[in-house]
């Protein structure tokens, strides 16, 4: 079966979601990642933080993941 991330990326917060070929299975969300305000290194520890959540809660590992789409704030 094929998983995949989906990962809306702002200015205010993130939200990440895991879905298989039918539905939605997991989400999560976390503050920003928005590199202009809180830095590479905050930016990478909160997207990381949301992804892994977001896998949890579907019970799928990150390894798992098939194909993943990012939308990203300027």
């Amino acid at each position: 079966m094929a998983f995949f991330l989906g990962i809306d990326a702002g200015g205010t917060k993130t939200e990440c979601l895991i879905g298989d070929e039918e539905r939605v299975l997991a989400s999560s969300l976390a503050g920003t990642v928005k590199i202009k305000k809180i830095g590479h290194d905050a930016a990478g520890q909160a997207l990381e933080l949301a992804i892994k959540a977001a896998c949890s809660h579907a019970k799928v590992a990150p390894a798992q993941l098939s194909r993943t789409c990012i939308g990203l704030a300027g």
